[in-house]
């Protein structure tokens, strides 16, 4: 592989000077390898973009303020990518050089528009926190030990028997084609959950491959709210996007053995995935209201029901992985 790789880093930021250090520490390992950096920030007045432009010396770095807005920003700076693939660098996420290189590699040898890996979650200080996502379960199920190209089969059934999480994880553990994101740029009307979305929406667009090789952390906030917080016409809209695929390309797996027997429990699951995330949004700001709610009687039988409620969607959910589990993933392997 050659000293310099075929990567664009794109770093979006807001208002994070206090968790830069760090994070400027993991560019500077990565900038003698890549062609191009593009930092996006997001009206910070708190010191981050100044630190960034001195930290960052590179022939092709970029720096640009642009309005408030997750994906709108991300969609930006993927924009002014000119090489051939797009990394995401998030703040406090780590890959490493190392990383880079092995999805670099997965991406090449097998021709894909988007290499997906399992990073180990840590929390604030660092420490690993032992949760999982879908694509680490994938990877345990299937006894996945080295990239493989995934079926759609695999890639949409997966990310169904999971959604609103999907086998996307984090992009700061993953690599994309940049003319294929610029192609089909994260959609910004579901919130902060616009990629769970276009993970679903792209699934027989993309060519994906899963990678469990490759080393990286992603660190989840102590005050990361999750998709359950999203509240009012967000839930269904996310919630809703399947169906907009279902209606765009049904007759694309209505020979598959597996895809509308998903797709039919799907549709069971939606409307008690949307009671759930109305619920334990209104729980939420229920037992902040009071440092004595969650002790009523009243707010404790509507703990008790999201209880079973999870425990119920959590069933469906299995029983939809289990459907996958019947037949063999035959996918291209690396």
């Amino acid at each position: 592989m050659s000293e310099v790789l075929p990567v664009g880093i794109v770093v979006p930021v807001k208002q994070c000077r206090p968790a830069l250090d760090a994070h400027i520490a993991d560019l500077l390992e990565l900038l003698p390898h890549v062609e191009q950096v593009v930092v996006v920030d997001s009206a910070s007045t708190d010191g981050t973009m100044e630190a960034l432009q001195a930290a960052l010396q590179h022939p092709g770095a970029e720096f640009h303020d642009r309005p408030p807005g997750l994906y709108q920003a991300w969609n930006f700076g993927i924009s002014q990518v000119t090489s051939r693939y797009v990394y995401m660098a998030t703040v406090g996420d780590c890959i490493g050089l190392k990383g880079l290189q092995q999805l670099v590699q997965t991406a090449e040898s097998l021709q894909v528009d988007a290499v997906i890996s399992p990073p180990e979650l840590v929390n604030d200080s660092g420490q690993a926190l032992g949760k999982t996502w879908p694509v680490h379960e994938l990877v345990r199920e299937r006894k996945l030990e080295a990239p493989v190209v995934l079926p759609v089969r695999e890639w949409l059934g997966r990310c169904l028997a999971a959604y609103p999480a999907t086998l996307i994880g984090s992009s700061a553990s993953n690599l994309y084609r940049a003319d294929f994101l610029q192609a089909h740029p994260l959609p910004v009307e579901y919130g902060h959950a616009g990629d769970a979305a276009w993970a679903v929406k792209m699934s027989f667009q993309a060519r994906w491959a899963v990678d469990p090789t490759v080393p990286s952390k992603f660190w989840i906030h102590e005050t990361q709210p999750g998709v359950v917080g999203i509240r009012g016409d967000l839930v269904e809209r996310l919630l809703g996007a399947p169906e907009e695929l279902a209606a765009e390309a049904e007759g694309r797996w209505a020979e598959d053995p597996v895809l509308p027997r998903i797709m039919a429990a799907y549709r069971q699951l939606q409307p008690r995935m949307v009671s759930r995330m109305h619920g334990m949004a209104a729980y939420r700001e229920r037992c902040a209201s009071s440092p004595w709610a969650q002790f009523l009687p009243s707010v404790r039988r509507w703990r008790r029901h999201l209880r079973k409620e999870k425990r119920e969607i959590e069933a469906l959910q299995e029983s939809m992985q289990s459907l996958l589990t019947e037949y063999p993933m035959d996918g291209e392997r690396g």
